[in-house]
């Protein structure tokens, strides 16, 4: 997914290489998902509380004021 978006950005920015469409980043956003979910259920992690969880200490040790409720 990470490549898909570099190739992404080197076509936003009309530099050479190769190039990827938004169904390309549709795909690998669902690849990453998928496995994430998969990781989640194995180690029974609640995906959302572990996300907001750590988004809220992150704003808060960079001093920002945003937290996820």
């Amino acid at each position: 997914m990470c490549n898909v978006v570099k190739k992404i950005e080197r076509e936003r920015l009309e530099a050479p290489g190769s190039r990827v469409t938004h169904a390309d980043l549709e795909g690998g956003i669902a690849d990453a998902y998928s496995y994430l979910d998969l990781a989640c259920q194995t180690a029974s992690i609640d995906a959302a509380q572990a996300t907001q969880k750590k988004f809220n200490e992150t704003s808060e040790e960079l001093g920002f004021m945003t937290r996820l409720g």
